[in-house]
């Protein structure tokens, strides 16, 4: 997989800002990765002769590895002049996080969820770039963030996901009625939070189970059921039928995508 991209973004800010640019350094990357690698487990049992599957690990994360040297975007050159000690700081303080964020490059539409390491590149004895290895969070990529609205009643939503199966949004949810907001998706679970007021904002991150309110009062640990809600697709269908009472809700979401770069 060899990383055709010059520039990428990442925590709002580009590579080039930085006065930098995606280039093989020394020649010594050889770059490979893939996407939606699986294990299935399978056992046979005595006196049959065929395996039975009893499930599935994913395989390791995406690894994406590059090299970024320092250049003179006014002359179109390599810079002739070393990494400062001020520029590597500055490097290294916007891509090394504790936390995953997301990378695109700019030669495409793809995402990956990342953390970074990063290490300086010698060349004469002087540091003229760096060496990047960042690892995904998945063994898949990523679209561009979405945001979708649905309104208190019966909605219509296609699930363009690679990946068969869930994926957990972030909602924001407005009241519209007193009364119990529900949220569901036809033929899965439902989500019950009650009594709302309206006017009431209540935000869910149902990736990692966290609900909040713009009521003070209002006591969620008692009146949310503790059902995330989730869309989906199968093998036989993308769409869903969101059915809302009581609510207009914002859903912001990325889908899972089998490709990489």
């Amino acid at each position: 997989m060899a990383i055709n991209a010059k520039d990428f973004t990442f925590c709002n800010k580009k590579l080039s800002d930085f006065g930098f640019m995606i280039a093989n350094i020394d020649g010594s990357l050889d770059d490979s990765a893939s996407c939606g690698n699986i294990e299935v487990i399978t056992a046979r049992p005595p006196m049959n002769t065929k395996n039975i599957i009893h499930g599935v690990n994913y395989g390791d994360p995406i690894k994406l590895e590059f090299q970024v040297v320092k250049y003179d975007f006014s002359k179109c050159i390599c810079s002739e002049n070393p990494v400062t000690d001020e520029e590597q700081e500055n490097l290294m303080r916007w891509l090394v996080k504790t936390s995953y964020n997301y990378i695109n490059f700019d030669d495409g539409d793809v995402y990956f969820n990342v953390t970074m390491n990063v290490t300086p590149k010698k060349v004469g004895g002087v540091v003229r770039g760096f060496e990047i290895t960042a690892t995904n969070d998945s063994t898949y990529s990523y679209s561009e963030e979405y945001t979708t609205t649905l309104l208190s009643g019966s909605n219509t939503f296609t699930d363009n996901s690679s990946v068969i199966g869930y994926t957990y949004p972030k909602l924001t949810i407005t009241v519209t009625t007193d009364g119990d907001v529900s949220i569901e998706c036809a033929g899965d679970r439902k989500t019950v939070i009650s009594n709302c007021k309206t006017n009431e904002t209540i935000t869910i991150d149902c990736e990692n189970g966290i609900i909040k309110s713009s009521n003070g009062l209002h006591n969620l640990s008692s009146d949310f059921n503790f059902v995330f809600f989730r869309f989906f697709n199968t093998e036989d269908t993308r769409q869903n039928t969101i059915n809302i009472t009581n609510a207009s809700v914002q859903m912001t979401y990325r889908l899972k995508r089998m490709v990489v770069i």
